[in-house]
């Protein structure tokens, strides 16, 4: 997927979520800065993971203990962060 096809399909995202989860992203801004930075969803569904990485337009790695990873092929498949 090259990059406009990456931006167009998390704006796509964004759309769904928002009208499927009344989902809405507050100071978004805080996720942009330079350097690390480390984002702790509290873990209201087990798809918060979804919703943080449409927040943040970089390159970015999840970490989870075994247990999520075993929850679907979907989580697996993300939180191996592959690239």
């Amino acid at each position: 997927m090259n990059i406009w096809e990456n931006r167009l399909f998390l704006k796509l995202m964004r759309l769904v979520l928002g009208v499927w989860f009344r989902f809405r992203a507050i100071n978004e801004e805080a996720a942009k800065c330079e350097g690390p930075a480390l984002l702790i969803p509290n873990h209201l569904s087990w798809i918060d993971w979804l919703f943080v990485g449409l927040c943040v337009d970089r390159d970015w790695m999840f970490a989870a203990s075994e247990m999520p990873a075993r929850t679907s092929k979907l989580h697996a498949w993300v939180l191996s962060n592959p690239r």
